[in-house]
């Protein structure tokens, strides 16, 4: 990804540049607050029940994450009550810091790893993980679906519910 500025004069003119592909996304800023947002445009690779967003910072894979300010995406956070009502999904593979990466949003989704109970609930754990073992810990709750098969969920997120109010 290539962000460029060109404030040689006002207004500003942005342009997002993702390998040859430029987005469309090209505004005019005109004063010296900059807030960037970055906006992805769905493509034709882009799985159906999955958004691709940027990463606020190196993201492992098959992790939870927020949006956040500026549609950055980061882990999501447990113990982190502004994090409650902003969780957006489960990634589908790790990315670096600055780049694109597709989170699953709803549908099915399968890691090898994982070793579900089919027909359970699936939560937000500890460390932006999902876990069927309702944290004892936390500024919320979040369920993120259920288990259909032993390394399968179906991705369902419901609202946040904030704990010790």
């Amino acid at each position: 990804m290539q962000l460029t500025l060109l404030p040689r004069r006002l207004p500003v003119s942005l342009a997002l540049r993702f390998g040859n592909k430029v987005t469309s996304n090209v505004f005019e800023v005109d004063d010296s607050d900059i807030d960037i947002v970055f906006d992805v445009p769905r493509t034709a690779e882009t799985p159906q029940g999955s958004e691709i967003l940027i990463a606020a910072t190196d993201i492992g894979g098959h992790r939870v994450v927020i949006q956040d300010v500026g549609g950055v995406c980061r882990y999501a956070d447990i113990e982190n009550v502004l994090h409650s009502g902003k969780v957006v999904g489960i990634t589908a593979s790790a990315s670096v810091q600055g780049s694109p990466i597709t989170i699953n949003n709803s549908g099915v989704v399968t890691e090898v790893s994982w070793n579900w109970n089919a027909g359970e609930d699936v939560w937000l754990g500890s460390n932006a993980m999902p876990t069927q073992t309702i944290p004892a810990n936390g500024a919320f709750l979040q369920r993120l679906g259920y288990a259909i098969s032993t390394n399968s969920m179906r991705i369902t997120i419901d609202d946040s519910v904030i704990l010790g109010e």
